[in-house]
């Protein structure tokens, strides 16, 4: 029996702004030989307070037939052809859930989703929909920002050093490899940032000394958990507050794709130590990839052994530790 495609997920509100999400999620499941199952949430006439007869029309069969024909539209504007989509669902919920529980239910290689359409959304953060399901869903979340370039010539990886942070470099990468293929392998950065107090607190280290243990650290990170691309691969360590030594670097950088974990805690503490992904994924030039604690431990499953039951950790070097890059 041949086994079933690979499934690339994509989310769409089936506006023109959407149109950069569903084509670069097509150009990504052509890439990973994936099929694309096509998503759309709408709320239910009764949320609106609409009651007319032409409205009412719209409900049920009639209604879904309609947004059905407009992901076909979509789909046709696009030039994806019928033969690459493996699915079109709708559901009258709010997006976030739904895209959770399809995503629970189908288990994409790949969740692609838009970082939002309004103007304040495009220019300053994350829109409610991407930002909830980032909190939620246990696949790997490609969100886009403006067309990225595939494949990618510029890759950046924020990282903290631990083993979850590894598993996500390892899952994300070899997610991104399958997206250049053949081409030249991309320039791929990786950056570690070493808060003062890590450097200040230490009782036993000088500062220098300090920065030389974290470069000596990131370089065997990288070793242990990019090997494809450990020897081209550039290595930062920098110093300061995560969210602004990491947001200066992108700004730099102006990577294709920006790969990065969640630590997917839950509540007000995930919150506090999820607001720096969130920040990265929201001003991320093209698209970044996050690949959440599911996701890399079935990552980390799929390798070797001795790599996936590593637990080596940073903070042994500060009494002081504090996690930074997720």
């Amino acid at each position: 029996m041949t086994p079933p495609l690979p499934i690339v997920l994509v989310g769409t509100t089936l506006t023109r702004a959407s149109d950069v999400v569903v084509r670069t999620a097509a150009e990504v499941a052509r890439r990973l030989g994936a099929t694309l199952h096509v998503a759309h949430a709408y709320p239910p006439q009764t949320w609106l307070g609409e009651s007319s007869d032409d409205t009412a029309a719209l409900e049920g069969p009639d209604r879904r037939a309609t947004l059905g024909a407009e992901i076909d539209g979509q789909l046709s504007r696009l030039g994806i052809a019928p033969t690459e989509v493996g699915g079109r669902h709708l559901e009258p919920s709010p997006a976030h859930r739904w895209l959770t529980r399809l995503a629970a239910d189908l288990a994409p290689e790949l969740v692609v989703l838009g970082a939002g359409e309004r103007e304040r959304v495009r220019r300053f953060g994350l829109g409610s929909t991407a930002r909830r399901l980032l909190g939620s869903v246990t696949r790997p979340v490609l969100v886009v920002r403006q067309p990225p370039l595939l494949p990618p010539t510029r890759v950046m990886a924020a990282v903290d050093l631990s083993p979850l942070s590894g598993d996500a470099l390892r899952g994300g990468l070899e997610l991104a490899a399958r997206l250049w293929q053949d081409a030249p392998t991309p320039r791929v950065e990786v950056v570690f940032v070493l808060h003062p107090s890590e450097r200040e607190g230490s009782r036993q280290f000088s500062e220098d000394q300090v920065d030389r243990f974290a470069a000596g650290e990131l370089e065997r990170f990288v070793r242990r958990n990019a090997p494809a691309v450990a020897g081209g691969a550039r290595r930062r360590v920098l110093v300061g507050g995560a969210r602004q030594r990491l947001a200066e670097e992108m700004d730099g950088l102006h990577p294709d794709l920006v790969i990065l974990g969640t630590h997917g805690r839950s509540g007000f503490e995930r919150f506090l130590v999820g607001s720096v992904a969130t920040d990265l994924v929201a001003r991320a030039p093209r698209a970044a990839l996050v690949v959440p604690p599911a996701a890399a431990a079935a990552a980390a499953a799929a390798a070797d052994d001795e790599v996936a039951q590593r637990s080596g950790d940073w903070s042994y070097v500060s009494d002081s530790h504090v996690r930074v890059g997720t």
